[in-house]
């Protein structure tokens, strides 16, 4: 969600759907943060289902540093190689599988 190739496949006339991650970390410049650096992977399935809710229900995300930014997503996304990810996936089905 954010980035350059979401508006450049917009205006191409495609249906483009934002996509947000539960369990990556984010810098305060919208970017997903490096992972190879401290806190780049959120593996409590808790904290990922919390991010995940906070992004359905404001459309914004709570960055690395703590700031706040608005991100535009339509879908939220779970890595498979993220450990715990199955755990984190059903945290996050359950906690925001009704949101409308």
């Amino acid at each position: 969600a954010g980035a350059t190739m979401v508006s450049v496949l917009q205006e191409s006339g495609l249906d483009v759907m934002g996509e947000a991650f539960a369990d990556r970390a984010y810098e305060a410049d919208g970017s997903l943060r490096n992972r190879s650096l401290e806190g780049a992977l959120i593996t409590d399935p808790g904290q990922a289902a919390k991010q995940a809710r906070f992004i359905a229900e404001h459309q914004k995300v709570i960055a690395f540093d703590g700031s706040e930014i608005n991100i535009e997503a339509a879908t939220i996304c779970v890595n498979s190689d993220t450990p715990n990810a199955p755990a984190i996936a059903k945290a996050v089905r359950e906690t925001i599988g009704n949101i409308h």
